[in-house]
């Protein structure tokens, strides 16, 4: 079966690791660690970066570091992963799900204005929900498929109605917006994930990274124990010990080394992709709007289900032909833990969640396999029609 993203260790991935073990340093503390943030910060534009256990750890370090907790609500859009919601009810939030615009698959800013101008109202410096009288406190979009949100509008609304900022951008390492590194001009927060399906793994693993010194210095400490790092025992923040170890941030320095070649293969598979169905009736590209260069971290086709309704037949033929593909994420707002949660009318969400097929990708993915693959597609339209 040809994976839909697999890791490519192929570096010194190895060497690292064994220095790490001949060297005792294989738990949250070492040398790797430092170097692995410092190569991160360099890689995504942004001053401070603290390294976690996983890219949920990241959201919900940055959610409590943000003062966010019960009470409270996070706008997030309703196509995602599920970990963007998860993070949330972890830290004691509810989500509030909005819909995703249809030119860049990220979260529909003009409707979270619309939805915080009829559904809210202004108590003291805070907005608070109609209905359910909780503050809503940040803003949480997702940088889809490694494609960056409009962080401009996000940031006009976070400023309009006092809200924080978390971008959740697990897969967008080595994306740009309006040109710039993805986390260089960011006001609030960026979270990164570098789970083995990623552009660059540690295995598990994820980052916070911020602009803000001060804010940066309180998620370093909640990172860990909350300890006071004097060499006491003593403790002056509640810590969530979401540390990544040093044997985790080895496999990242070697993954690093190697992140430009990584996203260039990214970016070449997604293209050769777009290239070969445009003149397939039925489907379509990912989108990519204006403002965003994407790190083309998931590949795949939309599908037209009034073209071909048969969508299933498709994805079993590939299947079939053993190449991993599957329809993505689905709408958070309908999954069982968050149906009481409130939500807009998600209706381009439940059009993706039905119609977008993820396709291989590996960094490593070769061209004869990828020729296979669309030669595949080609004949499953035929045949599903």
């Amino acid at each position: 079966m040809i994976p839909l993203a697999e890791p490519n260790l192929d570096g010194n991935e190895s060497k690292l690791l064994q220095n790490c073990i001949s060297s005792g340093y294989v738990s949250s503390s070492g040398p790797y660690i430092k170097e692995f943030e410092k190569k991160l910060s360099l890689s995504t534009g942004g001053k401070y970066t603290v390294s976690t256990s996983s890219g949920t750890s990241a959201l919900h370090l940055a959610l409590k570091s943000c003062g966010i907790g019960y009470g409270d609500i996070v706008i997030i859009p309703a196509y995602s992963f599920v970990a963007t919601a998860n993070s949330v009810s972890m830290s004691g939030a509810s989500p509030w799900f909005i819909d995703i615009e249809s030119k860049s698959w990220t979260l529909d800013c003009n409707l979270v204005d619309e939805q915080l101008r009829c559904e809210t109202n202004w108590k003291g410096d805070h907005i608070y929900h109609n209905k359910t009288g909780q503050k809503i406190a940040c803003i949480m979009p997702v940088n889809t498929l490694g494609i960056v949100c409009n962080i401009d509008a996000v940031e006009q609304i976070a400023n309009k109605y006092n809200l924080k900022v978390i971008i959740d951008g697990a897969a967008s390492i080595g994306a740009e917006y309006n040109n710039n590194q993805i986390a260089k001009n960011i006001s609030g927060l960026i979270t990164f994930s570098f789970n083995g399906n990623k552009i660059i793994t540690t295995g598990g693993g994820g980052a916070v990274i911020g602009n803000d010194k001060s804010l940066m210095g309180l998620i370093r400490e909640k990172s860990g124990t909350g300890k006071v790092y004097n060499g006491s025992y003593n403790h002056d923040v509640i810590g969530y010990n979401h540390r990544m170890t040093n044997v985790e941030a080895a496999i990242g320095c070697a993954q690093l080394d190697r992140v430009d070649e990584f996203i260039y293969n990214k970016r070449r598979i997604l293209e050769t992709y777009n290239q070969a169905i445009t003149d397939v009736p039925g489907l379509s590209s990912i989108p990519c709007p204006k403002w965003s260069i994407s790190s083309a971290w998931m590949s795949g086709v939309q599908v037209n289900r009034r073209v071909h309704p048969n969508i299933d037949k498709i994805i079993q033929y590939l299947n079939l032909n053993n190449i991993e593909a599957k329809l993505f994420w689905q709408n958070l707002s309908t999954q069982k833990p968050y149906k009481k949660y409130l939500h807009s009318k998600t209706n381009v969400t439940e059009k993706i969640s039905r119609e977008f097929i993820a396709l291989p990708c590996s960094t490593n993915l070769e061209k004869n396999k990828q020729e296979w693959i669309i030669k595949k597609i080609y004949e499953a339209c035929k045949l599903a029609v």
